[in-house]
């Protein structure tokens, strides 16, 4: 049975939340780009649902959909494309040939992207509810933090398995991730409830865990009835699942990765 130092790996996973956690204030036009510009998109979309003369509902729907895409935009170009630019960046050697794995180093990256992701997420969240009064139904926060944080863990999760794909098939990923935008603001249901299109449709766009994740918080949020198909405690068991299987699958894959390799040394090479 293999033995680890853990203390060797709590100060490797401190030493990449580090920089993630308290890089926003160093960098302030983070600022601007994670909780601005989703802010302005929600305040367009509601614009656009009080032309229409929707219910007050539909409002609530697009301030929480529009926060939690705050993540998901975090987790494939902060999480996902990673390795892929630390590769280019020349830090990719360094992390091999240290003495720490690549998974503790991504999970380091998933601890602090997660928390400063989150607090992004809560911000444009609070200002979107403040600019149009949007009530919501505060009494089920605790239900509320427990889909939150299963949400953020899968999704995270999912960017960390995926980064050693992005990272072993190369930049054209990156087209591949700008292509899905669109769709995945569609197939999440970030602006409508996922499930009053079609059942059979609800349950395909819930293999993406922040359609899971969205649908949840809207079911113990919002005042009024939402229209839905699985409950959301069901939802949060699902969405750990994903966490549990995704963590699985990037341990694996990135422990053959590193082992390819220290023995080959064919994935630090420019041209591979």
């Amino acid at each position: 049975m293999k033995k680890y130092n853990y203390k060797f790996l709590l100060r490797t996973v401190y030493g990449r939340a580090y920089p993630r956690i308290f890089g926003t204030i160093r960098q302030p036009s983070w600022i601007f780009f994670e909780i601005l510009l989703p802010v302005l998109s929600i305040i367009a979309f509601i614009y656009v649902l009080r032309s229409f003369n929707a219910k007050p509902e539909f409002e609530s729907f697009a301030v929480i959909g529009g926060s939690m895409m705050a993540i998901w935009f975090n987790v494939v170009f902060g999480m996902a494309l990673q390795l892929r630019w630390e590769k280019e960046g020349g830090n990719l050697e360094i992390y091999i040939t240290s003495p720490t794995k690549l998974s503790w180093i991504l999970l380091g990256m998933m601890f602090g992207g997660g928390l400063a992701t989150s607090l992004y997420s809560i911000s444009v969240f609070t200002i979107s509810s403040y600019l149009f009064g949007t009530s919501f139904l505060w009494s089920n926060w605790y239900k509320a933090i427990l889909i939150f944080i299963s949400c953020v863990v899968s999704l995270y999760a999912v960017g960390m398995s995926l980064s050693s794909l992005f990272l072993r098939f190369g930049r054209s990923f990156e087209y591949y991730l700008e292509l899905a935008n669109e769709p995945i603001h569609f197939l999440s249901g970030s602006y409508y409830p996922i499930f009053s299109v079609n059942i059979i449709f609800g349950l395909f766009c819930s293999l993406i865990p922040i359609t899971l994740g969205i649908d949840g918080l809207r079911q113990v949020l919002v005042l009024s009835e939402y229209p839905t198909f699985i409950d959301w405690r069901l939802e949060t068991l699902i969405m750990i699942l994903y966490a549990f299987i995704a963590l699985r699958f990037a341990k694996f894959t990135l422990a053959w990765m590193e082992k390819s390799a220290r023995e080959k040394g064919t994935l630090t090479l420019k041209w591979q």
